[in-house]
């Protein structure tokens, strides 16, 4: 927060705008239904330092602009607030007793507990670990005073993280030092600490340390740009600092027992002091933890685990690379309730791939692991060894493989435990060739037609337990509708599982396929497809942009891993559909020119799609309630007409 809400000290445009988009999120909160019970601010309260004379001023601005919040409001001091951690280097004077002074007669108590609920919640001053204060060892007998008086559940709430990447990670600027992370850390090993929420770092990560599950978290202001180096693209504006679509702050809900962390995005947002406030956000309810969406998933073509080393730019940090995760594939999946993903075998093999997939697992995620050829003994092991959640195996090879390998195949099916899934590999194909051009490609997965012709040699091979299924390709083009209707004939036919791989390639390896309304309409079709049977899953390829190489083509998310419109598609219609068990597709229409499929269970429904002014007539011609399954929100749907290019909206009738 700045002394004013125009002006700056920093020299970065997306500082100026800090006020106006914390009053945006204040506002938005406030008028939440229902209320949350109380917010915490995770600290860099204000922008200018306790040595600034405007220090006092940012204050005061801070307070004008939450005065109106109903609900409590905890502070969590930040280094801008209170004086930067004890380490040689840093950007800014260092915490001190007269900066904990003035914070406290400016913001209040710099730690401190407070219960809601059955819950005990800590908010920690992350700058006195190693800080040599008198304060330090104070804090210390407190928490360990805390932690041993209570046996209700703990949040706690810090402005450093205790580490980035691994517990045991070298000092850096952006996390706590030793011993005071490992003093830390043991004691969040302690079996009802549930959480730990951390800001500082304006970017997000998620880990779970010593059974306790970890919080890095966005920024409302702006994004710490020195993590663009997870991009493989441009970082867009202010160098990456002003990549508003990752802005945003989290909303924790609270069970009986476990949490969900729902991130909300806020785009960069802003409400100007003379506005008035928008109508409340819908509470959200979309995420991996809780989500119903088993039977739809994406292939994770590319590094979902990857560890970047963050370059030294002089900026926070002069000495030492960090290293950090890139956790926004995991965020994405999370806001669209995502579970299902197809994984190469290779990430079995890695150690930290495997690993962070079993964390995953917890979550709520289950994996289909494609492999080439026969499985080898080093796969099985390594599939019966891991602790991940594998839903299928999918097997690449040509038919003669599988006929010749049976019996071994057998045996590891019963030794792994999962599914194995039959996905026929071709190389040579008429159709490389179309008299002009040879695409040298390969691909898999069989096509309806084929599966027709093969129905003896399949079905013997699934009464055998050789395998538990097949992959059968979707082609762009090809009605996902349609040929769902065709799937599930065949699975009931064939008493056995369908992997349905919904392919988003064009014709030649060099076609690029971009069309993100036309990705979004297919997704929604497969959503309510997945709800007609439990034998056919739906998986997408590809879950983020292919911008380079053979058959570029959208995804789901970017290469920045923002959201495209998709992802707003599939996290409504998740959110849309929760109440019903299944669903039952009743037509299948075009209707003044515009795809109509209308599906049924507890309620009527119809996914209409087309030029966006047909589509608002059309859907607007009944009696029903009309969502906008292209909004990020489904609030901004009741004044969205989207008049304009295409639209994909659902007709509930009760």
């Amino acid at each position: 927060m700045n002394e004013d809400d125009r002006s700056t000290r920093s020299p970065f445009a997306s500082n100026a705008r800090a006020n106006d988009r914390a009053r945006h999120v204040f506002s938005e909160i406030s008028l939440m239904k229902p209320a949350p019970k109380f917010i915490v601010h995770l600290g860099d309260i204000i922008h200018p330092v306790p040595e600034l004379p405007t220090f006092e001023q940012a204050a005061d601005r801070f307070k004008e602009i939450v005065r109106t919040v109903p609900m409590p409001l905890h502070l969590v001091p930040g280094n801008h607030d209170i004086g930067e951690k004890n380490l040689e280097g840093v950007p800014a004077a260092t915490i001190c007793e007269e900066y904990i002074t003035k914070y406290n007669g400016v913001f209040g108590r710099d730690f401190y507990s407070f219960e809601v609920e059955g819950l005990k919640c800590l908010v920690l001053n992350a700058f006195l670990f190693n800080s040599g204060l008198l304060a330090e060892q104070t804090q210390k007998e407190w928490i360990d005073s805390e932690l041993s008086s209570t046996d209700k559940r703990v949040f706690v709430f810090t402005h450093y993280p205790p580490y980035l990447y691994k517990p045991n990670e070298r000092e850096n600027y952006d996390t706590m030092d030793e011993p005071g992370r490992s003093w830390l850390l043991e004691r969040l090993g302690k079996p009802n600490v549930e959480a730990i929420l951390a800001g500082h770092v304006h970017n997000f990560w998620y880990d779970v340390v010593n059974g306790c599950e970890m919080y890095l978290l966005p920024s409302t202001a702006f994004l710490r740009h020195d993590y663009t180096e997870f991009y493989r693209v441009d970082p867009g504006g202010e160098n990456g600092r002003g990549d508003i679509d990752k802005l945003g702050y989290v909303i924790i809900d609270v069970y009986e027992e476990g949490h969900i962390a729902h991130l909300i995005r806020t785009n960069g947002r802003c409400l100007d002091a003379q506005d008035t406030a928008e109508v409340s956000r819908a509470a959200p309810v979309v995420h991996t933890k809780t989500s119903w969406l088993q039977n739809f998933g994406v292939e994770m073509r590319h590094q979902w685990n990857e560890v970047a080393h963050i370059p030294l730019t002089g900026g926070l940090e002069e000495v030492g690379r960090k290293l950090a995760r890139n956790d926004y594939q995991i965020m994405a999946l999370w806001e669209m309730g995502l579970r299902t993903l197809k994984v190469p075998e290779q990430d079995i093999f890695d150690t930290e791939t495997v690993e962070r997939a079993g964390l995953m697992s917890n979550v709520g995620h289950l994996f289909i692991v494609s492999s080439t050829g026969v499985p080898g003994q080093p796969l099985v092991k390594a599939l019966e060894d891991s602790r991940v959640a594998i839903e299928a195996v999918e097997l690449n090879l040509t038919l003669s493989r599988l006929l010749g390998h049976a019996p071994k195949i057998a045996e590891m099916r019963k030794r792994v435990g999962a599914k194995f899934i039959f996905s026929k590999l071709r190389t040579t194909e008429e159709s490389h060739f179309d008299g002009k051009h040879f695409s040298h490609f390969v691909n898999a997965g069989l096509n309806c037609s084929e599966v027709e012709a093969m129905k003896d040699q399949l079905g013997n091979l699934i009464a055998d337990g050789v395998i538990d299924g097949i992959t059968v390709r979707i082609n762009l083009g090809e009605s996902i509708i349609s040929t769902s209707a065709k799937l599930i004939k065949l699975a009931e036919e064939l008493n056995c599982e369908i992997l349905a791989s919904v392919k988003l390639v064009g014709r030649t390896l060099a076609d690029r396929f971009d069309d993100d309304e036309e990705i979004a309409r297919m997704a929604a079709e497969a959503v309510v497809a997945s709800k007609s049977s439990d034998r056919v899953i739906y998986v997408f390829d590809t879950f983020m942009d292919v911008d380079r190489g053979y058959f570029p083509r959208h995804g789901f998310i970017d290469r920045r891993f923002n959201l495209r419109s998709v992802g707003f598609v599939v996290a409504n219609l998740v959110r849309l559909l929760a109440d019903e068990p299944t669903m039952t597709v009743e037509s299948s229409r075009t209707e003044d020119e515009c795809d109509v499929i209308q599906f049924s269970g507890n309620k009527n429904y119809s996914l209409i799609s087309g030029d966006a002014w047909k589509v608002t007539r059309l859907a607007g011609s009944g009696s029903g309630t009309v969502e906008n399954l292209l909004a990020q929100n489904l609030r901004e749907s009741k004044g969205d007409k989207r008049n304009v290019g295409r639209a994909l909206v659902l007709v509930i009738n009760n």
